[in-house]
């Protein structure tokens, strides 16, 4: 009867993190945002209009003007996808007002699990993957928020280049 209640508690205590690990593997699974893969060729990208050539860390900007606006319940003002050297390296979703920001928030919970939360004025938190990171910010007083999708991969070739993408996403 003892082991099988330390059983069932371990199986309690570890079922929560296993969860948790699931949830930031399917940011690694997914590897990307809806269809746009990370290390993609700007070519495999349909529907791509060029923002422009001089982003940070040499990055190419470019946007979908067909792209729905719509994250879970959220309304977006926009999804930038950004290449180095001609392969997708980072996806930024931007939003306004306090009810969108809430909301993609939530759906990147519900998609990934509880972020880990980053100290300081805003909302913000980090979902650490082995091979995406996710990192999302809100101004409290603006609402403005923005999240970023960034491959790790890549961000360890920008950075060997001497390259890096500025240090905190701000709104």
């Amino acid at each position: 009867m003892k082991s099988a209640i330390a059983l069932l508690t371990t199986l309690w205590c570890l079922f929560p993190c296993a969860a948790l690990a699931g949830d930031v593997q399917a940011l690694d699974t997914e590897n990307g945002f809806r269809d746009a893969r990370f290390g993609a060729k700007r070519e495999a990208l349909l529907g791509l209009q060029l923002l422009t050539e001089n982003g940070a860390a040499g990055t190419q900007l470019y946007v979908r003007p067909g792209e729905p606006l719509a994250l879970g319940d959220a309304r977006l003002d926009g999804v930038t996808y950004g290449f180095y050297r001609d392969q997708l390296y980072f996806v930024a979703i931007f939003t306004s007002g306090q009810q969108n920001a809430e909301a993609v928030l939530e759906s990147f919970e519900q998609a990934y699990g509880p972020g880990t939360a980053v100290a300081g004025d805003a909302v913000e938190f980090v979902w650490q993957g082995s091979r995406v990171q996710l990192h999302f910010r809100q101004d409290p007083a603006t609402g403005v928020g923005m999240a970023a999708l960034t491959s790790l991969t890549l961000d360890a070739k920008v950075k060997s280049a001497g390259a890096v993408l500025p240090a905190k996403v701000a709104p």
